[in-house]
This record gives structure tokens, C-alpha cells and sequence, in this order.
């Protein structure tokens, strides 16, 4: 069954000014990243327990291409995915996961 998703309103930040980031360096850049953070969301959907848990039941799904990896919970009982942070591998592993 595939589950439905939702944002943090962190993560919609983060999600924000990386391609922000990335379009400024090259609009074809930002189209890449959100294409592949748009298919690792949606294979996490269908496979909500694919990636392992990490901590306090987080789990982490690495992109391929960019360096980010996008931390999420689940909620069995409501079939839907919590997406808490898409955060960039170089940055402080301390902000990974909201407090």
C-alpha cells in the first residue's frame, strides 16, 4: 500500500533553499534535485520500510546524486510518511534531527 506524505515546515525549509541553492548555480542543477528528492519521496511512499531506523525510530534515505539524505518517521496507523529534515551530509550531523 502506498502511503500518503507530509513536510515538516523545517524540512520545507531546508527543501527551499537547497534548490534556491542549487538554481543559482544552474537552473538544470535545481530540476535535478528536485526530480531526484521527488522520486526518493515517492519510492519511500511505496516502500516506507525499505531504509532502517537510525534514531528514536527516524530513518534515513540517502540521495544518489546530492549530498542529502531525507530523515523521515512513519505513522502506521495513519499510512503516512513524515518527512522531519532533508538534510545536507556536510552540515553538523547535530541538526539532523528535530529536538
Amino acid at each position: 500500500m502506498t502511503y500518503n506524505f507530509t513536510i515538516s515546515p523545517r524540512a520545507a525549509t531546508q527543501y527551499r533553499e537547497a534548490v534556491l541553492w542549487y538554481i543559482d548555480k544552474s537552473i538544470l542543477a535545481g530540476r535535478n534535485f528536485d526530480f531526484e528528492l521527488n522520486e526518493k519521496i515517492r519510492e519511500i511512499c511505496l516502500h516506507p520500510t525499505l531504509y532502517r531506523n537510525t534514531v528514536k525510530k527516524f530513518r534515513e534515505a540517502n540521495l544518489r546524486v546530492f549530498p542529502f539524505t531525507v530523515v523521515y518517521k512513519i505513522d502506521e496507523k495513519n499510512h503516512l510518511v513524515i518527512i522531519t529534515s532533508i538534510f545536507h551530509n556536510k552540515r553538523n550531523p547535530i541538526g539532523k534531527y528535530p529536538v
